[in-house]
């Protein structure tokens, strides 16, 4: 038989051509994600436009800080369950992933989140199952921690309104022991790994203690936006004691809206149940002025810190090497 002497190389011009095109889908994905986040502002906004004339800018300014600082502490959980399943990588290209995949959860479907860390999975030198594994630890920190955090914060709250947060308690903290446990972990990315066919190749899991850490701090920072954001508004708060039940009320709702797979990023869901949860302390009108504006200066921030994350990951990747 003849050994072909054809070359395997592609053409310059083949790669050109289809690293225009990636551009241009890019670009394409960009355009879309911006209109889905203009259509949600604009909707918005009716609403909030008149309480911005009233706003305490300054507490603005300082919840912007934890603001940020909540995405930030999301990334390096995710970096901690990348290393859990084998995947190292930097700081700035998971930052660049973990952003640029989670804006695309505006898009309606639920589903685009995941596709897009996963189609990027070779920016960080690893194979989709990995990302993928490491999306399903995360979850579960994300679930576990939220639940966890968020009935501590609640045990000061109403009891004719929430007879139930001593069982939740309890629930919590079992959840939380059982992940904790290492062979559960293991159980899950094995199980991807065979839904695949690659069961060869299963990884041993390693260190997931530590993205239920960050994840821990990524919940506090982000609590601690939400309570300078009902500063700015104006609305009361008595004693230390409603500022802790007001975090775990945060929490808690952000997480039932992340469970309702209804609409994308919890949108409508979260607020319903922030402004029912909230009636003890503050009036109908109020609360559900405080979730729309807190969901619109969250959007605005996360916009920032994609900003960010890009622009620092894109000058250390220009950046030269050292020999």
């Amino acid at each position: 038989m003849r050994r072909s002497t054809m070359t395997t190389d592609t053409p310059p011009a083949v790669k050109k051509s289809r690293s225009l095109l990636r551009d241009m889908l890019r670009w394409a994905l960009a355009v879309v994600i911006i209109v889905f986040l203009v259509q949600r502002l604009a909707h918005d906004w009716p609403t909030v436009r008149d309480s911005f004339d009233h706003l305490a800018w300054s507490w603005l300014a300082v919840g912007a800080i934890p603001g940020i600082g909540y995405f930030f502490f999301r990334i390096v959980a995710w970096q901690r369950a990348l290393e859990s399943v084998g995947v190292r990588a930097g700081y700035w290209p998971v930052g660049t992933v973990w952003m640029n995949g989670e804006i695309i959860r505006y898009i309606p479907g639920n589903v685009w989140s995941v596709v897009g860390r996963v189609a990027m999975a070779p920016r960080l030198g690893a194979e989709r199952v990995a990302v993928f594994s490491s999306m399903v630890l995360e979850a579960l920190a994300l679930i576990v921690t939220a639940a966890g955090l968020s009935a501590l914060m609640l045990i000061g709250y109403p009891d004719y309104l929430f007879t139930g947060r001593g069982a939740l308690l309890v629930l919590a903290a079992f959840l939380c022991m059982l992940v904790g446990v290492r062979t559960v972990t293991q159980w899950l990315v094995a199980l991807v790994y065979r839904m695949v066919r690659k069961k060869d190749r299963i990884p041993a899991t390693s260190g997931i203690g530590r993205a239920f850490v960050w994840m821990s701090l990524a919940w506090l920072v982000f609590a601690a936006f939400q309570v300078c954001t009902v500063k700015a508004l104006g609305l009361p708060l008595y004693d230390p004691t409603d500022v802790v039940v007001l975090a775990g009320v945060f929490l808690l709702s952000w997480l039932v809206g992340y469970l309702s797979f209804i609409t994308p990023s919890g949108l409508g869901v979260r607020e319903a149940v922030l402004a029912f949860l909230l009636a003890p302390f503050m009036g109908a009108g109020e609360a559900i002025l405080l979730a729309v504006v807190s969901r619109v200066v969250m959007i605005i921030i996360e916009v920032v810190a994609l900003g960010i994350i890009n622009a620092v990951g894109r000058m250390r990747t220009q950046a030269p090497q050292p020999s």
